[in-house]
This record gives structure tokens, sequence and C-alpha cells, in this order.
């Protein structure tokens, strides 16, 4: 008796019956953390963009901005605020820039920090920032919200939400 070596037809059919339901299966769950990614990622830029900030201020003992053209959501610049006005002017040298271009994520700052934050050369945040818990950047999708919050010193940190906590606040 001849045996053949190989798949019949049906075990092939039935092979690939099975791994597309598992990939339907797989496909909604990874597009999640794709989306949970994208603001931790996000978050970590923005924290990683304040700290070299803050950073600079110490180093050139000058003041540092961080200003937002439009909305935090679209980018952000980083330059010397050698007329200490807290904006963008001719001549004030740019120490880097962010593009981002990200869909479904919204960036919101509230407070002191609405559309600038300018670090002093002692590292503290100038504009108004009274309270930690008062002034924050919300960076959130449908599914994750991440805050970053800053101490009296100057100081970023992010906190964890979820979308049931309502946001900062």
């Amino acid at each position: 008796m001849r045996y053949s070596k190989g798949f019949t037809l049906i075990e092939l059919m039935i092979t690939i019956v099975i791994l597309s339901i598992l990939v339907s299966i797989a496909i909604p769950s990874f597009q999640e953390t794709i989306r949970r990614n994208t603001v931790t990622a996000t978050a970590n830029d923005l924290i990683a963009s304040l700290l070299f900030a803050r950073s600079e201020a110490i180093k050139r003992e000058q003041n540092v901005a961080i200003i937002t053209s439009d909305n935090w959501a679209s980018g952000w610049e980083i330059f010397i605020d050698s007329n200490k006005n807290n904006v963008k002017n001719n001549g004030e040298e740019v120490l880097n820039s962010y593009t981002l271009d990200i869909a479904n994520i919204s960036i919101a700052g509230n407070g002191g920090v609405n559309t600038a934050i300018v670090y002093s050369p002692s590292g503290r945040i100038k504009n108004t920032l009274t309270s930690p818990t008062t002034d924050f950047l919300q960076i959130s999708n449908k599914d994750l919200t991440r805050c970053i919050r800053f101490s009296l010193t100057g100081r970023p940190r992010v906190d964890k939400l979820s979308r049931d906590n309502g946001g900062c606040s």
C-alpha cells in the first residue's frame, strides 16, 4: 500500500477556517492595545520634552518655554525665552520642536499650562502654577487617559486613568 505525504484539501480548509476564527478574535484586542500604546507614547514624548526644557532652563540659567501654536495635539516647540514674555519671538533660540500627526488623540491643558509652560532657571514653572493638582495636561482617546501633573518644583509626573474616571480633575 502506498502512503502519500502531505495534507488533503479537507485538512487545509479546516486549518484555514480555524485560523480565520482565531484572527477575527485577536484583531479587536490588538487594535485596543495599539490605541492604548499611542496614548502612552504621546504622554512619554511630552514628559521627555518637559524634562528636557526643565533641565535646559537649569543648565543655561535662563527661562525655557514649551509652547503650542494651536493645541497640544498638533505639537509643541521648546525655546529659550530670552525676553521673558512667554511668546516665541524672532531671534529666540529654538531647542527642539515636536509635531504630532496622530488621529483620535486629544491633549488639553488647563489653568496656566493651557498653551505654554515656562521653566525658570531654578527649574520651577513660572506661568500661574498655583498648586500641583490644579494645572495639568490631559492626553486621551476613547480607551485611556493620562494626566501630566506638576509638582511645586516643576517636575512632571504621569497619572494613568481609565475613561470611567472622567479624566483629570
